[in-house]
């Protein structure tokens, strides 16, 4: 069966937040006993960066004008530096709960930065399906922890805050070079400026890794932060940010503490209630209310066919 067109960016989306929500506690873990935040930062930055050159050999081969290579320098920054590194580092500070709940300020700000950078209209629909899915998502967190915020660190909280504002800032700049270029070429130049500072900062740390004496399931958990979480995540949010809204791609990490409870409850960590089930449906009805299209406004995409996510994958049958 085919998929529609329409609904792929939204599936992209939804894959990519299953993943980033299972991140949280996978990470966790990982950091500092096994690798230390900085030394995981360098480690997906040569994973991240490798992929994405060698999958862009599937792509036509797209010629990047000079000064759109240095709009992508000038925000690698927020991206891949920023990004990663504060909020690994902030994940090792605090807990992710905390970590969770301050990401809910990204749909926040990139409605900010639409507005001043894109000049988006702030309709009234999409800033109620933030509130609402932001309430929701307040709600399934603060509930099962007693309405406390408990645990974590101030620096910590202030560093993930300081991540999904920078991330949101990046959905919101990057947006056009992804109508003018395949995602998968945008990214891998955007990952390419970043390895090199993240590298620099994180090298010592990663060094320092014996990845001989490494059981398997901790070798599993940096291949699920390394491949899935940053690349596959990356590639499926980028290929999102093509066909969507910038505010509409950041709404959708309402659905990461949502993807949090659920597996935790498949293992036998949680049980449902009705505060999950509430919280769950605001969540879906904020995402569907900025989703929502007003009368008039239209999508752009000049090639949907560069803009499929696995080329490779998609045409074997």
């Amino acid at each position: 069966m085919k998929i529609p067109d329409g609904i792929k960016p939204h599936l992209a989306l939804i894959g990519a937040n299953i993943i980033y929500g299972l991140n949280h506690s996978i990470a966790k873990l990982l950091m500092p006993d096994i690798i230390k935040p900085f030394g995981l930062v360098a480690l997906r930055s040569i994973v991240a960066t490798s992929l994405f050159w060698i999958v862009s050999m599937l792509y036509p081969q797209e010629k990047v004008e000079r000064k759109d290579k240095l709009y992508m320098l000038s925000f690698f920054l927020f991206g891949v530096f920023f990004n990663q590194v504060f909020f690994l580092a902030g994940l090792n500070r605090t807990t992710p709960i905390n970590s969770s709940l301050i990401m809910l300020v990204n749909p926040i700000m990139a409605i900010v930065f639409g507005v001043i950078i894109l000049k988006e209209k702030l309709l009234a629909k999409r800033l109620a399906g933030v509130l609402i899915g932001l309430t929701g998502t307040a709600i399934l967190i603060l509930g099962d922890s007693g309405f406390r915020i408990g645990g974590g660190s101030v620096v910590g909280d202030i560093m993930i805050l300081i991540n999904a504002t920078s991330w949101a800032l990046f959905l919101v700049t990057m947006k056009k070079m992804m109508v003018k270029y395949s995602h998968v070429t945008v990214m891998k130049w955007v990952f390419l400026f970043g390895v090199a500072p993240n590298l620099l900062l994180g090298h010592r740390d990663l060094l320092a890794v014996d990845f001989s004496d490494l059981s398997a399931i901790v070798i599993m958990g940096l291949i699920y932060v390394t491949v899935f979480t940053t690349f596959l995540g990356y590639n499926l949010n980028s290929y999102g940010l093509k066909h969507v809204s910038p505010t509409l791609v950041s709404t959708y990490v309402y659905m990461q503490p949502v993807v949090t409870v659920i597996i935790a409850m498949m293992i036998g960590q949680d049980t449902l209630s009705l505060i999950k089930v509430i919280s769950a449906l605001l969540v879906f009805l904020g995402v569907w209310l900025v989703s929502a299209k007003p009368s008039g406004e239209h999508i752009v995409v000049e090639d949907p066919s560069r803009a499929k996510p696995f080329p490779a994958i998609e045409e074997v049958k």
